[in-house]
């Protein structure tokens, strides 16, 4: 397409017809140019290199739109596959440098330290062209993910990136039941597909974590997504296992000489990557060592304990032992059948008689004690029923266990006082309500003062009344004797890998839908530890930038700049109504020929 062709063409399609204008038909036009260019690239020796003439900033660098959608696996044809094959393009020279999260990170952080040069490749330009753009790309766009979203959307932008540089895909996220994973996204790791489940945190925060019946599901091949990693998981102690990509981000951000913020751009510091797998094998030790909330997770019932070995010690003939009770003649009891508490909201609020929720207790039993709180006490107990549904909806398993954590009851009552959620205020709302009611907020909910608090009395006796009813199963729960010592360490470790899982079935956080959490110090320290730290924002895209400015580089840049000024130039001819007399479009028409013409220069190269 010759210049006169060009600008027939643009007119053409400026002309106010029908409402039909799209700036995507002169793009379409742009890259056809570039496109039909391409085969004419050839390897050469690199030439002497002209004086660099103009410097180049991250303004210039590509960046491919952020969006978690866009970004995401692409399997059924839906929105986001033209987003996801760009990026995947774009990273590839990275994806070659190496088979794991560790080489690939570290091939950035290298090309950071050391730029490039031609001769990396021979002298082949096309090589060279593509490598520079890759890994600048590549950091300017994480840059964009990290810096410029909240924590949620930054931590699904890093999840989405991550799964498009190591070939895998995402896991959609919402699965329920007892088929759902804890693993974010599948990565093509030496040659095997391998489950992540990736962590992003702040400087200082950092925690590994989640549903403890997830893990489960996943280390005994239970999910319904085990079998896309099946093949990895085989070769895992225990024939089972999750990796875990735990990373820390730390970022300041620039300010100008009168101390205002630069924006997200101005962003700087980096990630820190923590990498370590659970496993079949090492889930009984790791969470020993780690928290109270963790360790657990992995209790074991000492009855359960013996018959578990001695089925182990027999060969594993006939059916694996199951949690239970021992009656009063000491035979076994299996434990009963899971059987709901009822819906959350109606165990909790229903002031019915005939079918009596948390709150009827609350009104008939703690109501006379509560005098002192005024016309505010039925806000109160309303508010604390409220809170009890949502535990319930929560923590099905555990109907009876609300007041074992007294911060349940103790934010009730500091919200109900007028406190604004902040640690620091606490103390200062309980004293004022203790000198306001004449009692303090512990009193309400203490087992140990004579008597007891009037709200824990009340929910004593709805449990005695309706939750012992309702729950066999969670009472049985209840009276088994739970071990949580080292010694169960030992006996887990001694059985075979079968075992191992029956074992991981029949532990108290997975019979009772735990949270697990690793804190920030084992999460930094487990497996490999830390494996790379990425450098990320603007001033590092810079410095990579800085040690390219070559003629070639050059070149391809001015492209970008004549793209960038046609899109502004076209841009704001339409948005000006498409005046005859503007001079917009016949500025974007010589750029987009000029950028055509670079592309055309570039390709003869």
């Amino acid at each position: 397409m010759n210049k006169n062709e060009w600008d027939n063409s643009l007119m053409e399609h400026f002309a106010p017809k029908k409402g039909e204008l799209s700036l995507d038909l002169l793009m379409e036009m742009i890259e056809e140019v570039m496109d039909s260019t391409s085969a004419l690239l050839q390897e050469r020796e690199t030439p002497s290199r002209a004086p660099v003439t103009k410097t180049y900033n991250i303004s210039q660098v590509p960046m491919i739109p952020v969006s978690e959608l866009g970004w995401a696996n692409n399997e059924d044809g839906a929105e986001g596959g033209s987003q996801r094959k760009t990026l995947e393009d774009w990273l590839r020279p990275i994806g070659s440098s190496g088979d794991d999260f560790q080489s690939k990170i570290q091939a950035v952080v290298d090309k950071m330290n050391v730029g490039f040069t031609p001769s990396d490749h021979g002298g082949n330009m096309r090589k060279y062209i593509q490598e520079v753009m890759s890994y600048l790309v590549f950091l300017k766009s994480l840059t964009m993910a990290i810096t410029n979203f909240n924590a949620s959307a930054a931590g699904f932008n890093f999840e989405a990136f991550l799964s498009v540089l190591m070939g895998g895909s995402q896991i959609p996220a919402g699965q329920t039941g007892d088929v759902s994973t804890i693993a974010d996204f599948v990565a093509q790791l030496g040659g095997e597909t391998v489950p992540v489940s990736l962590k992003l945190y702040g400087k200082g925060s950092l925690k590994t974590g989640g549903s403890f019946t997830d893990l489960c599901h996943d280390l005994t091949g239970q999910s319904a997504r085990s079998g896309d990693w099946a093949s990895w998981a085989s070769q895992q102690s225990g024939g089972g296992g999750m990796r875990y990509l735990v990373c820390d981000k730390a970022f300041q951000e620039a300010v100008d000489k009168e101390g205002n913020q630069l924006g997200p751009l101005s962003r700087s510091g980096n990630i820190r990557f923590h990498e370590f797998d659970i496993t079949v094998g090492n889930l009984f030790a790791m969470f020993q060592k780690t928290s109270d909330k963790t360790r657990n997770c992995v209790a074991s019932d000492g009855d359960f304990m013996t018959r578990l070995k001695a089925w182990d010690d027999a060969g594993r003939r006939g059916p694996a032992p199951t949690l239970g009770t021992r009656d009063e003649t000491g035979s076994f009891v299996p434990l009963p059948d899971k059987q709901s508490v009822g819906n959350a909201e109606q165990l909790a609020l229903s002031t019915d008689p005939n079918d009596p929720g948390f709150l009827l207790y609350l009104q008939n039993v703690a109501a006379p004690d509560l005098r002192a709180l005024g016309d505010g006490a039925p806000d109160l107990m309303q508010s604390l029923a409220a809170a009890y549904a949502i535990y319930v909806e929560e923590n099905p398993n555990q109907a009876n266990q609300f007041f074992a954590t007294t911060s349940n009851i103790d934010n009730v009552v500091l919200k109900w006082a007028g406190w604004d959620g902040k640690e620091d205020t606490a103390r200062d709302v309980a004293s004022a309500f203790k000198k306001e009611y004449g009692i303090s907020i512990p009193a309400l909910r203490s087992k140990t003062t004579k008597p007891k608090g009037p709200l824990l009395v009340a929910f004593i006796k709805f449990n005695n009344d309706v939750l012992k009813k309702q729950d066999p199963r969670g009472q049985a729960l209840q009276s088994l004797d739970w071990q949580f010592n080292e010694t169960i360490v030992g006996w887990y470790e001694g059985l075979s890998d079968e075992a191992k899982k029956i074992a991981i079935l029949n532990s108290k956080g997975y019979i009772g839908r735990a949270k697990w959490e690793i804190p920030d110090g084992p999460s930094r320290t487990l497996g490999k530890g830390l494996i790379a730290t990425l450098p990320i924002g603007a001033p590092h895209v810079q410095g990579m930038l800085d040690k390219i400015q070559d003629e070639v580089m050059q070149e391809v840049f001015a492209i970008f700049d004549e793209m960038a000024t046609m899109s502004e130039k076209l841009n704001s001819y339409f948005a000006n109504g498409l005046k005859e007399t503007s001079k917009e479009a016949e500025q974007g028409a010589e750029a987009g020929e000029a950028a055509a013409e670079k592309a055309r220069k570039v390709a003869a190269v």
